[in-house]
């Protein structure tokens, strides 16, 4: 026990003495030894620079209404102002000063759209045979939701997807003849009216709120909005150099629950008002919104020759081609599962949950995304020397001094572009580099040692073993 004590102290001392040894002596290794404490791995990360502003939702469009009093003579408004129209809703009544020319008008556009009735109908018996061919063929199913979207199952099989698409097709053509014999049906009532006492309603094209009534009937007469939604706002002559239409951008509020997404469309190329040497210009900008909340994403699985061949089949059926059978449907689109619930034709849908909340003249802020780097290798800007260089520690026990090429630069993190790959390990306190590609150290880590070797061990192996390292270095 005493030898192994005496061992221990003489090692010990030795230690001591031989590092004093080499940090005074001028010629010592030490000085050319870098002493590290701390260093990280290099990852990749995405990079995104934003540019936040602020902006003020409006309608989409507005559709002004005409009136034209060579036709006849206005009688009345069915409408107010601020009454919400749908595509059908009367707005006002005029007695015809032309009942013969209406009448062969009406007559007209009637029977071109009975005539398209029937096309669209014998399209549909088509799509019907082949479906049975097709359900003939395959018993596997697969859901259809009520918004549009197929849900695909493990194992589809082509027969079931042209099933699929086939339903799809029939509800799509069975809904323009519900929208097509709806026309017909005003364009009747409109003859009818005619001819008990020469009046006419002239009807809503689109969805909206009436904005503006003329009651003096100078035109436009009427002024609809339109209920879909889009942003606007204003960029400043610094915002407008980081900026180009076609960029995406995101749309949050204390109103709404989700983000929502959106592209910036428009940028106004003058300025908002006369320009002024006094103050800075600003430039409109639009934004339109996508119909679903940013962080909802639906992703249909089918591979692409099925898509392919299911669709010349369907196409083959009516002599036509088919739009894409995937697309999400519109607003109206109810359950396609037809042996489950009874098709509607659209008139007490409720609105589609994903639509954006939003008001007209709600105020929302604006997250523009002006660049983006995925998969790039990044280090923080304190890590990057002279703006050229940073250290890297390499296998062979030294520091590199590393050249790179930078990129993009968002907060403290910037991109490297050339120069560093992933994995490879950068000194993170650069300062205490003392010397560019010479050997390093690092402080001894007391926990990693295993106590149970170094009492198993013999002495005279730990005094050889630490006779070597100090001779090595």
């Amino acid at each position: 026990m005493k030898k192994r004590t005496a061992i221990l102290t003489a090692t010990g001392a030795l230690f001591i003495a031989t590092n004093v040894f080499l940090t005074l002596h001028n010629d010592s290794k030490v000085s050319r030894t870098n002493f590290l404490t701390s260093w990280f791995e290099a990852k990749a990360e995405t990079l995104t620079e934003t540019l936040q502003t602020a902006g003020v939702v409006t309608p989409t469009e507005e559709h002004p209404i005409y009136f034209n009093g060579e036709e006849g003579g206005f009688q009345q408004f069915y409408v107010q102002k601020g009454d919400s129209v749908t595509a059908g809703t009367p707005l006002y009544e005029y007695k015809s000063a032309q009942v013969d020319a209406d009448r062969q008008r009406l007559e007209t556009e009637i029977k071109q759209l009975n005539r398209e009735v029937a096309l669209i109908e014998d399209q549909v018996q088509q799509l019907e045979y082949l479906q049975t061919v097709s359900a003939g063929s395959s018993s596997d199913s697969v859901a259809v939701s009520g918004d549009g979207l197929v849900t695909p199952v493990p194992g589809l099989k082509l027969e079931t997807l042209v099933e699929v698409t086939i339903e799809k097709e029939i509800y799509d053509k069975e809904r323009e003849i519900r929208n097509l014999e709806k026309e017909i049906e005003v364009h009747e009532d409109n003859l009818a009216a005619l001819e008990r006492n020469n009046e006419l309603d002239v009807r809503s094209q689109v969805n909206g709120t009436v904005k503006e009534i003329n009651l003096d009937l100078k035109n436009p007469i009427m002024t609809i909005i339109s209920d879909d939604p889009k942003v606007q706002g204003t960029f400043t002559e610094k915002d407008l150099a980081n900026v180009t239409e076609g960029m995406e951008a995101y749309i949050t509020s204390d109103l709404i629950q989700d983000k929502l997404a959106g592209k910036l469309t428009k940028i106004a190329s003058h300025s908002k008002e006369d320009p002024d040497v006094s103050k800075e210009s600003e430039f409109s900008f639009e934004i339109e919104l996508d119909p679903q909340p940013a962080s909802d994403s639906e992703t249909l699985v089918a591979s692409t020759e099925e898509m392919d061949e299911a669709e010349e089949m369907v196409a083959d059926s009516e002599g036509t081609e088919l739009e894409d059978p995937w697309e999400l449907a519109d607003e109206d689109l109810a359950d396609t599962s037809r042996d489950s619930q009874p098709i509607n034709d659209g008139d007490d849908l409720q609105p589609n949950k994903g639509e954006p909340n939003l008001v007209h003249g709600q105020h929302v802020d604006i997250t523009i995304i002006t660049d983006q780097r995925v998969g790039a290798v990044t280090v923080a800007d304190e890590q990057i020397q002279n703006g050229s260089y940073l250290y890297v520690l390499t296998r062979t026990g030294k520091v590199e001094r590393r050249f790179i090429n930078m990129g993009l630069e968002v907060d403290d993190r910037i991109e490297i572009i050339d120069g560093l790959q992933v994995g490879e390990t950068v000194v993170e306190n650069a300062e205490r580099v003392a010397k560019p590609n010479a050997p390093f150290i690092t402080r001894l880590d007391l926990l990693r040692l295993n106590l149970k070797l170094l009492k198993d061990g013999e002495p005279m192996d730990w005094v050889k073993a630490i006779g070597v390292g100090f001779s090595k270095q």
